[in-house]
């Protein structure tokens, strides 16, 4: 931007010097006009000096003008392009006598210059007509070198058609320049939006630089709370940089805002107090950005690494990033507390717009990473972005001394879903449980998979809505605060609480999960004093229980069993024996052992009438009871009665 400044001010001061020789002849009102015809002639614009044109001998032989105005082109509608209240242009008297025009100094004081660009890309700064030629094709401008330049209590206005209108006010600048092909200072301070803004720049060449050559440049920015350095080497045309840059902001990059760019949205503990980036960076010519060996400080978290930007795809920028971190403090991605409802789950809605910021991949190494509800040891993961969708490949997380592996999908097209499938190996489960849901009652080390897949706009949605499967199982373990084997053998309650434990072998169970609610019909428990098959859900939406427990304890050569209900909020849940069901079972058991007995006593009823009669009918048929032992026998016996009934009264005739 200061270099247009100097642009157009060292044209307006060149085209009044040609006139200065001539002021011990030819009043100033000429001098002026003369010099206005030529920097329209050179320009295109029109130069107006209200007041004096006089000439200079102290400090420096030279010319001084009063109120110089340099219009604006025909088609801006914000004022001149240059207003001065004087302009000071000091010469190098022996270089002069050589024909060379060579300034000491370049004073410009009150200065107002404005700067528009137009949506074409086209500025106020380009002037239209072409310098005039002497007859040999050569210029009619002798050269012109600024070793001093100062720019004192000015204005300097940017307005762009596609972007900010911006407004430097008490601006103060010193440009040197010995040579314009050698190196060039610039040291400038101003207020922004009433901020102070103080700029320390070095081009190893100005024509060069300008010309589109790859030049040498260092530069500092530093606006309140924002400071800026670069280091290496650039060019304008196209747009080039290759060297380091140091940005640092402890104000949320308010200079952004200032500027009329959006600032970035921080949050406390992500950079909202400090942010900083150190790296090599590369602009290419085709308009990528890539940078190297570099350090991104957010508050109190540091990553390392590499990355490459592409703002130039179509549809939105493609980023492609390595980083390391030793730890990562994110709880500050917690949602507000008071959005969430009595279940625990928050119900703020999820913003998925970032998803659709960017495309891109990122390779992330760190150590302990702490996360709202949950804190991760160690974390191995690819994420890709495409579309808004984000794909988290972990290449293992570690959590609560285990392994994760799987995948986490994240898709914001259409609204929110998100899917998991992990495979949890050799983790502290009762960590995990009192870390993520409160439940402090569980000590076990083991395994899950799960396959779960979720749709909503806020955490509390997700939970309500999730589908899917989790298999559960674990090694030597302890359930606290309940003595399973004493409620059973005792039949008393009061066997839960502090310094009460179940000790187990192993825990089993898959679950089959349904709009949030968990279900399994398979939980079992083995240990050497008491087995335990459950049932029952857990609802992960509402995070509460309803589990019946149904324990097998042996004592001596018979089997007790109690079933136990645990019912309410998962941190804090009921834990009873089930003396409804137990004594069902015992109201069933007994109708058995009734109906058992009345059976038995029918039977016996049954076999002494049976008895009775056979007795009877032996008597009546002369034979032994025990030749009635079948129904063919007794057929057999009432034919003989009855033939030698027959006989008998046959011979008696």
């Amino acid at each position: 931007m200061f270099r247009w400044i100097f642009k157009i001010v060292c044209t307006v001061a060149v085209l009044l010097l040609i006139g200065a020789g001539l002021l011990v002849t030819i009043p100033s009102d000429k001098i002026a006009r003369l010099a206005s015809d030529q920097v329209e002639a050179a320009t295109g614009r029109t130069l107006t000096v209200t007041g004096e044109i006089v000439p200079t001998v102290w400090p420096h032989i030279g010319v001084r003008a009063e109120g110089v105005t340099l219009s604006a082109p025909s088609w801006s509608e914000a004022g001149p392009t240059l207003e001065a209240r004087s302009l000071v242009l000091g010469l190098e008297p022996l270089r002069l006598l050589r024909g060379e025009v060579v300034t000491a100094a370049l004073e410009v004081t009150g200065a107002k210059v404005v700067l528009e660009r137009r949506a074409d890309g086209s500025g106020s700064w380009e002037m239209a007509g072409p310098a005039p030629e002497a007859a040999d094709g050569a210029s009619d401008l002798p050269p012109l070198s600024i070793p001093s330049a100062v720019l004192r209590d000015s204005t300097l206005r940017w307005i762009d058609a596609d972007g900010p209108d911006l407004t430097l006010t008490a601006l103060d600048l010193v440009l040197s320049a010995p040579a314009l092909d050698g190196p060039v200072t610039v040291a400038a301070s101003a207020l922004l939006d009433g901020a102070p803004a103080k700029l320390d720049a070095r081009v190893a060449g100005l024509t060069g630089f300008l010309d589109g050559a790859l030049t040498a440049v260092d530069a500092e920015l530093v606006s309140a709370g924002t400071r800026l350095l670069i280091d290496g080497r650039a060019d304008l045309d196209p747009l080039s940089f290759d060297g380091s840059v140091d940005v640092e902001s402890t104000d949320g990059f308010a200079l952004l805002g200032r500027l009329g760019q959006e600032r970035p949205d921080l949050p406390e503990g992500l950079g909202a107090g400090r942010a900083a980036l150190a790296a090599k960076v590369t602009l290419a010519p085709e308009g990528t950005i890539h940078l190297r060996e570099m350090v991104l400080a957010l508050d109190g978290n540091r990553l390392t690494g590499g990355m490459d930007v592409d703002p130039t795809r179509a549809d939105r920028p493609h980023v492609a990033a390595t980083l390391a971190a030793e730890a990562l403090d994110l709880t500050a991605l917690a949602p507000d507390d008071a959005a969430a409802e009595a279940s625990g789950w928050s119900t703020e809605k999820i913003d998925v717009s970032g998803l659709f910021a960017v495309d891109g991949r990122l390779s992330l190494a760190a150590g302990r990473v702490a996360l709202p509800d949950l804190v991760l040891d160690e974390v191995r993961t690819d994420v890709t972005l495409d579309r808004g969708r984000a794909v988290a490949a972990l290449r293992p997380v570690r959590l609560q001394g285990g392994t994760v592996t799987g995948e986490v999908v994240v898709n914001g097209r259409g609204g929110l879903s998100a899917r998991a499938n992990l495979d949890v190996r050799e983790m502290d489960l009762g960590g995990l449980a009192e870390e993520y849901a409160g439940f402090d009652r569980l000590v076990a080390t083991g395994g899950a998979a799960v396959s779960l897949l979720g749709v909503g706009d806020n955490m509390a949605a997700l939970m309500r809505s999730l589908d899917g499967r989790v298999a559960l199982r674990t090694g030597q373990g302890e359930i606290e605060g309940l003595d399973v084997a004493g409620m059973i053998r005792n039949l008393d309650a009061s066997y839960v609480g502090e310094g009460r434990k179940t000790v187990f072998d192993g825990l089993s169970a898959t679950f089959a999960v349904t709009d949030g609610v968990a279900r399994s019909d398979d939980f079992a428990l083995a240990s050497r004093h008491v087995d335990v098959a459950g049932t029952g859900t857990v609802d992960l939406g509402g995070r509460t229980l309803d589990w019946r427990m149904i324990p097998s304890l042996q004592a001596g050569d018979r089997s007790l069993e109690v079933p136990i209900l645990i019912k309410g909020p998962w941190d804090d849940p009921s834990i009873r024996p089930d003396l409804e069901l137990l004594a069902r079972r015992e109201l069933a058991a007994e109708r058995e052992r009734l109906e058992a007995r009345a059976k038995a006593e029918i039977e016996e009823k049954l076999a002494a009438a049976e008895a009775d009669l056979q007795s009877r009918l032996a008597d009546e048929l002369d034979v032994e009871p025990v030749e009635l032992s079948s129904r063919e026998e007794v057929e057999d016996a009432i034919k003989q009665r009855v033939e030698s009934k027959l006989m008998e009264a046959l011979l008696g005739d």
